[in-house]
């Protein structure tokens, strides 16, 4: 009797899978199915998915009789059992194969159409401002879009002193003498922050000392159009955001030793230079300030993470360790922790800086077995000689400035509380706006995308187009007033 149930149940299935056939065979492959204008990729999906549906029922039938045929064997059944499993296995592969390869079909025709239902969703928005792609942008995309809609429009009545591509000693010709030279390094990728920088600039009337340092023919060629002063750099040809370049270590440092010989040209022809990168932005004119400390060779910006620590230059607070504060170990009497970041740096063309510029050019260029070297870490590498303990430059009685690279330049590590960092500014937020002369979009995860709305949603970006603070509707927020009376002194938990 079990042999006669399986013999039926046989001829049950293979009719079964003779149907099964046929749909697999009638379903249309992509390569099959007509592209007039009036199919849809919708419609072809669907047929798609409909014969994906007819093997899956083929495999699912397939096993099934394969279950019925190794009954029927151990009932009495012939053939080997061996036999069966591998005629199985056989065709199972292949209609699994055939349904991976409709499978591999459908996807590019998905994601065509959750594009085109995206680009019809946009279309439909009545704010233009608030278009999306259907997929995020790259960042070459990106910049392009943001310079499109608001890119710098530089005027006449902003003064460049010189317009095109220059030469440092055309710089010194025509800059005043003793002026300051606001230095900064430009490419494609991040071409737009660097209008953004710009902007910052003009803002704080600095705008007229500008020099943009091209790194690609790209963002070179748009410098020359805005008619401002550009140093060619061009031949380094990288208009990427520098993203997984860590394969390529040997050309980020070249990068950073063509940065170091942009402002040593500059120092050697006796110029002050103020280097800051794009990814900043200025709040403030930095140079009273600057010039106000009179002892200083370098002046440089740190990570500290806590303004504090950093403006603990005598070490009487008792929050923190006499011996240093990680990211923050650069006050006289500290040990350890120093972090010093490139992204300002304020040279003047003294004697001990020069000589300290020229060996920094030096080390970008000799073989390394540092696989990470670049311009900040070699930085950091050769003022930490015999930095620990810190001590105090002769001339700084408040600690502000200290002896650094085998005490051979006068350092000044700029105050956190002035020069915000991105952790102070953005993350804990313990920095005021109106403190802060510039502030450094570091510590943002998201790449280009992520510092460019760091920017933004703290007011600091400029290139946005017309309507974009005066277009839709808003919610309006009328917060609660502050409680009247003293405040409770917030807590200090003393280190001891």
């Amino acid at each position: 009797s079990h042999t006669h149930a399986a013999t039926s149940h046989r001829i049950s299935t293979q009719r079964k899978l003779a149907f099964q056939r046929k749909r697999v065979a009638a379903a249309p492959s992509i390569e099959t199915i007509p592209r007039e204008a009036s199919v849809t990729d919708s419609q072809v999906i669907g047929t798609l998915s409909a014969a994906v549906r007819a093997v899956r029922g083929e495999i699912a039938l397939r096993n099934d009789a394969t279950h019925h045929r190794q009954r029927a064997h151990l009932d009495g059944g012939g053939g080997t059992f061996g036999d069966q499993m591998i005629q199985s296995s056989t065709t199972s592969v292949s209609i699994e194969t055939e349904e991976k390869n409709v499978q591999a079909d459908m996807v590019p025709l998905q994601q065509k159409t959750v594009q085109k239902q995206a680009v019809a969703a946009s279309a439909s928005t009545d704010t233009p401002t608030h278009r999306h792609a259907g997929s995020a942008l790259s960042s070459e995309d990106a910049t392009d879009k943001v310079l499109s809609r608001a890119g710098l429009r530089v005027t006449a009545t902003d003064g460049a002193l010189a317009s095109g591509v220059v030469t440092a000693s055309e710089i010194d010709s025509k800059f005043p003498k003793g002026q300051t030279i606001w230095l900064t390094f430009s490419n494609k990728a991040y071409l737009h922050f660097a209008q953004n920088w710009y902007l910052s600039v003009k803002d704080v009337g600095r705008q007229r000392q500008v020099i943009i340092a091209a790194l690609d023919p790209d963002s070179l060629a748009v410098w020359v159009d805005l008619r401002l002063p550009v140093l060619d750099f061009s031949a380094f040809g990288d208009g990427s955001d520098f993203r997984g370049i860590g394969s390529d270590q040997a050309r980020f440092r070249k990068m950073g030793a063509m940065k170091v010989a942009a402002f040593l040209s500059l120092l050697e022809l006796g110029r002050e230079v103020l280097v800051s990168d794009v990814d900043s932005s200025w709040l403030a004119d930095p140079e009273p300030y600057l010039r106000s400390v009179t002892s200083l060779d370098i002046g440089v910006t740190t990570d500290c993470l806590s303004r504090e620590a950093d403006a603990n230059k005598d070490g009487s607070s008792t929050r923190f360790h006499p011996s240093g504060v990680w990211f923050c170990g650069h006050n006289p009497g500290n040990t350890f922790g120093h972090t010093f970041n490139t992204g300002v740096l304020y040279l003047r063309p003294s004697a001990r800086t020069i000589e300290f510029t020229r060996r920094w050019h030096a080390k970008l260029l000799a073989p390394t077995d540092d696989w990470h070297l670049e311009d900040q870490r070699a930085f950091n590498q050769m003022v930490e000689v015999r930095l620990h303990p810190v001590v105090a430059a002769p001339s700084s009685a408040d600690g502000s400035v200290i002896l650094a690279a085998n005490q051979s330049i006068w350092l000044m590590p700029l105050p956190a509380g002035k020069f915000c960092g991105g952790h102070t500014f953005f993350v804990q937020q313990s920095s005021r706006p109106d403190d802060c002369m510039h502030v450094h979009v570091t510590f943002t995860e998201g790449g280009v995308h992520g510092k460019l709305w760091r920017l933004r949603e703290a007011g600091l970006w400029s290139l946005e187009e017309d309507g974009y603070f005066n277009t839709g509707r808003y919610l309006t927020l009328v917060p609660p007033q502050l409680p009247s009376g003293t405040l409770p002194s917030a807590r200090v938990e003393p280190f001891e």
